[in-house]
């Protein structure tokens, strides 16, 4: 492989690189064959600035070797491998899992009753699901600009009837007055 000098890679669009970070730097350059082949085996000394940035580089990386003709058999075997090793993927439940879904029913029409105040009735609804859902499965979440939340975890100690009996003795709660 030829040695890429300042002046013949400053010249090189941006397209001629699988990543340029946040601040403009241009890593692993992608524009000839041997350098694919050199980029396929730094790949995993680049730092890069989140996931997303990664799997954009992987992807233009791949997508030039398939343009050489290359098959980058041992760089895709490192990244199965890592993929399986990958911490948070060990921390997700196995085994069964309970999906519950909430909405209000209405809710356009008390949005318009209650205007400002609906803010405040959708947090409290919010809440009450919340800490009904942490008390059988363990795991919730709500959708910030929407009524609804999920919530979601191992139904191995709690079966689905007691995540449904559970939202289903949920009070009807007052809209306030005015």
């Amino acid at each position: 492989m030829s040695r890429l000098v300042s002046s013949k890679r400053a010249k090189l669009p941006a397209s001629a690189f699988a990543y340029i970070d946040s601040r403009g730097r241009r890593r692993l350059p992608i524009h000839d064959e041997a350098h694919v082949r050199n980029a396929l085996g730094r790949f995993d000394r680049v730092a890069f600035e989140d996931d997303a940035a990664r799997e954009r580089a992987r992807r233009r990386l791949l997508n030039a070797a398939k343009r050489y003709g290359i098959v980058p058999v041992g760089f895709i075997t490192g990244e199965v491998q890592k993929a399986r090793t990958r911490p948070a993927i060990d921390a997700l439940p196995t085994g069964f899992v309970t999906f519950l879904f909430t909405d209000i029913e209405g809710s356009t029409a008390l949005l318009t009753l209650l205007g400002d105040r609906y803010g405040a009735l959708l947090r409290d609804v919010r809440g009450v699901i919340r800490r009904r859902s942490a008390n059988t499965s363990r795991a919730a979440s709500s959708c910030p600009s929407t009524d609804r939340v999920r919530s979601v975890g191992p139904t191995s100690s709690h079966p689905p009837s007691t995540i449904f009996a559970s939202a289903s003795r949920l009070s009807p709660i007052s809209a306030p007055s005015g």
